[in-house]
């Protein structure tokens, strides 16, 4: 990650934690979100035929209060590093739910003034 930094800081990243931390959903959130729902192939192109009525709609909060809801597992698992690289990823992904909390919280309670 050393060789990356500069790169990182330039899109305002900070260090590998911060971009560890974004993730949100580990592999079985995912498998449990996307249970039984049809899967997009080329020969199955759903997404081309959607609604254009939802084109250009800004979404952001309703899509990740819904991935909230999905994230169960300790997405630590999915790391490996010395005991305090893992309590400082830990504090990275507490700041991180707590910056999507408080991010999705923000926009309903501006939406229903």
């Amino acid at each position: 990650m050393e060789k990356i930094n500069k790169d990182l800081k330039e899109i305002l990243v900070d260090n590998e934690y911060e971009v560890a931390s974004m993730l949100l959903l580990g592999e079985n959130d995912v498998d449990n979100l996307t249970y039984g729902t049809v899967l997009h192939t080329d020969n199955f192109p759903i997404l081309e035929f959607s609604d254009m009525n939802d084109y250009m709609r800004i979404d952001v909060q309703a899509n990740l209060k819904n991935l909230m809801k999905y994230k169960k597992e300790d997405l630590n698992n999915y790391f490996i590093g010395s005991g305090s690289e893992i309590k400082t990823l830990d504090q990275h992904f507490l700041l991180y739910n707590k910056y999507y909390r408080n991010y999705i919280n923000e926009y309903y309670r501006r939406v229903s003034k």
